[in-house]
């Protein structure tokens, strides 16, 4: 409860110091024109450096799901181990696609 008291103090003083007029204009209207290019170039390297994380992120995502076998396939890889070929040599048919994936 303490907290919330101190809290608001804090919060109010902050409000009545930045809006003391210098030559008309209010401190936080300086303090905005002084930090305006600061904090627009901030947000755009922030925005920038979480496309670039979410394009790569997404990049991964798809290679990783593109190196993963299905279960029907390792099945398939299975069953070609089995008739002693080798994974190299051997190569899935379509109808046996379609034939694991009706059952």
């Amino acid at each position: 409860m303490f907290y919330l008291i101190k809290l608001a103090v804090i919060v109010g003083s902050c409000f009545i110091i930045f809006s003391i007029p210098i030559n008309n204009k209010t401190l936080f209207s300086y303090l905005e024109k002084e930090s305006a290019p600061l904090t627009t170039s901030l947000i755009n390297k922030t925005k920038e450096t979480t496309q670039n994380t979410y394009r790569k992120t997404k990049q991964l995502a798809k290679q990783l799901f593109r190196n993963s076998i299905p279960k029907s396939m390792q099945k398939i890889r299975n069953k070609s181990e089995n008739d002693e070929a080798s994974e190299d040599t051997k190569k899935v048919d379509k109808y046996e696609i379609t034939k694991l994936f009706s059952e």
